[in-house]
């Protein structure tokens, strides 16, 4: 996991701080059809944002 790298928090502690990747219903009108509902404080989850932001660019649609 590419932010457990970049900081002193381990792959275990990131995957519950992003949670489930939930799947969107086709017909929701968005240019994706995953959404993630991360928790943590205000670094967590501005780093966890800017993930979802790259993963997203690549990988918009999930089956």
């Amino acid at each position: 996991m590419a932010i457990a790298r970049r900081t002193q928090r381990s792959a275990f502690y990131w995957r519950r701080k992003v949670g489930r990747v939930l799947r969107l219903p086709p017909r929701s009108g968005r240019s994706y059809n995953w959404f993630v509902d991360p928790s943590g404080d205000d670094d967590d989850l501005a780093l966890i944002e800017k993930a979802i932001t790259i993963v997203r660019a690549g990988h918009p649609y999930i089956a």
